[in-house]
């Protein structure tokens, strides 16, 4: 289950006959949002097989008693066993040795990079990297993994303490907070990380060109160019390479350390120890412009069969911002959804109007102010021709009613997307905009293998929403038949007065819901107020909630 007001419910439909993988999970709290991770395993290193003894020339009816010496049968065992060992330790050495050698040559190249920089307040250099601000430019060292065509890769780049060399182009011989700090230097500003507990899904961040600078090519040692990332890889399910998009600045979390509890660079201290990631990664210092869970893509990147790397070897990486301070790509604004002035109940959504207020106030985007819904995508429009991606916080006005706004979300899911909006979690004091989303079968219970609390709204009043009565439910299964899938589901009613009784009973009870999921019945008519009233009190209680039209039952 995915965590928050109206993020996916997971496991609360019958099973398909589909099934997902269970992976790793890097913390428990991101479990909800990567509960289905595809397995990801190490590629098997086979380094050499042993023969299978041939015991047809030992005469039928003779023991290793008799024809062998007690002792003397285990020597071919024995030579075989130090013979592997032995082919096995040699390439070892000589990899260390050649990795002994490379970071002799970072060292040389970091002493050489100082002097030369002594004194200039625009540089900065640190082990293995230089930043240069005048010049824009970040440059590191990594080293190749030498990853086979065909095997899966979920990262650009990790850092050494990783482990995830077998599904990663290189590694690199810089931490990745000295790369964050790096991008800082230059005049990059981090964006946000996906963060499925705050409904955070997009990655959020300015885009950076990835290049490595005279590649070590497996078919050919003496190439030497400059090759941005992307071409390095190669997606199966479009089977073709990877479109050079560049890679989202978002700068990863921070997280408490395990032992000191002070605040520290996830990347750094945490697994996966990702500098670039292929997946929306929530420690990553980059991740791709689009969404990725890893559930999802997992095993459709591997490297292009014609531009494999070989193994071991030093390649130069370099960042550049795509874009320019003056000119950002990312456009942070509110959405304001509002009823046009001299709209009446009942309302349509042709009554509905919406203005575009930017989070910074200097933005030169094109400017929207109570515009029809034509107008919105006029202005979406000009934005995609701008090279601009829009992230919006949904801030519909209370007044309207739920049912309306449910009309406009679903064009908002359609709109959704690279080419289109991002939409950003939701302001404290608004629900999610998926939580008017839910799906069709949600409303019938025998599709349920989880049976989520109900919370009914009902209004004998005027049918506005004043006076309203609620009614709460909760599902207990009897299984009498083993052999039915179905039990007996008995429905357990409280009537409630407001999300305070609701809270007390609970209380009082010592319930806690399992699934921590609410399904809120309300009628067509009642204001978005009037939910905020009943939900946004039992968020604590119930992290994800729904809203569907009454239930005849």
């Amino acid at each position: 289950m995915m965590l928050g007001n109206g993020a996916a419910v997971l496991g609360i439909r019958r099973p398909s006959a589909n099934t997902a993988g269970q992976g790793e999970t890097f913390e428990a709290e991101f479990t909800p949002y990567y509960g289905t991770i595809q397995s990801m395993s190490p590629k098997n290193t086979n380094h050499g097989s042993h023969p299978a003894m041939d015991f047809t020339d030992i005469p039928h009816g003779t023991s290793f008693r008799q024809s062998i010496p007690r002792w003397r049968w285990l020597l071919p065992f024995c030579f075989m066993a130090l013979t592997s060992a032995a082919l096995e330790g040699e390439p070892d050495r000589e990899r260390e040795v050649r990795r002994q050698e490379n970071r002799q040559r970072v060292e040389e190249w970091t002493a050489a990079m100082r002097e030369a920089a002594e004194g200039n307040p625009d540089k900065l250099v640190q082990s293995g990297l230089l930043a240069d601000r005048r010049r824009q430019l970040v440059r590191f060292w990594a080293e190749t993994t030498g990853i086979e065509a065909g095997h899966a890769v979920e990262f650009v780049l990790i850092s050494q303490r990783s482990g995830h060399d077998y599904e990663a182009l290189a590694v690199s011989l810089v931490e990745p907070s000295a790369i964050h700090e790096a991008l800082t230097f230059i005049g990059m500003e981090p964006g946000k990380p996906v963060d499925p507990r705050r409904l955070r899904f997009w990655p959020r961040g300015e885009r950076v060109w990835l290049h490595f600078v005279s590649p070590p090519f497996a078919e050919n040692e003496d190439s030497s160019e400059r090759v941005a990332v992307e071409n390095l890889l190669y997606n199966q399910h479009r089977q073709q390479i990877l479109p050079v998009e560049g890679f989202v600045f978002t700068g990863s979390m921070e997280r408490p350390h395990p032992q000191t509890g002070d605040p520290v660079f996830a990347a750094d201290h945490f697994g996966p120890h990702a500098i670039v990631s292929l997946y929306n990664e929530p420690f990553s210092v980059m991740d791709v412009p689009r969404l990725a869970a890893q559930s999802d893509v997992y095993g459709s990147i591997t490297p292009n069969p014609n531009r494999l790397l070989s193994a071991d070897t030093l390649v130069e990486v370099t960042l550049e911002p795509e874009s320019i301070p003056e000119q950002p790509r990312v456009f942070l604004g509110r959405l304001h959804i509002i009823p046009a002035r001299n709209a009446t109940p009942p309302l349509t959504a042709g009554d509905l109007r919406f203005s575009i207020e930017p989070h910074d106030t200097d933005d030169r985007a094109p400017n929207l102010e109570h515009g029809t819904l034509v107008e919105l995508l006029v202005w979406l429009a000009q934005m995609t021709e701008n090279n601009r991606d829009p992230f919006i916080v949904m801030r519909p006005d209370t007044r309207l009613p739920w049912t309306l706004l449910r009309e406009f979300y679903k064009s908002v899911q359609a709109l959704e997307g690279d080419e289109g909006i991002r939409v950003e979690p939701p302001e404290d004091d608004r629900l999610y905009h998926r939580a008017f989303l839910p799906a069709d079968w949600f409303r019938d219970r025998k599709q349920r293998t989880a049976h989520p609390d109900e919370l009914h709204l009902h209004a004998p009043g005027d049918g506005n929403g004043n006076g309203l009565q609620a009614v709460w439910k909760r599902f207990e299964e009897e299984w009498q038949d083993t052999r039915t899938l179905d039990p007996i589901l008995h429905v357990h009613k409280q009537p409630v007065e407001n999300a305070a009784d609701l809270l007390a009973h609970h209380q009082a009870q010592k319930y806690k819901p399992i699934p921590a999921v609410l399904l809120v019945f309300a009628p067509e008519t009642v204001t978005l107020k009037t939910l905020h009233e009943w939900m946004m009190p039992l968020r604590e209680t119930y992290p994800t909630q729904y809203i569907l039209a009454p239930d005849t039952d």
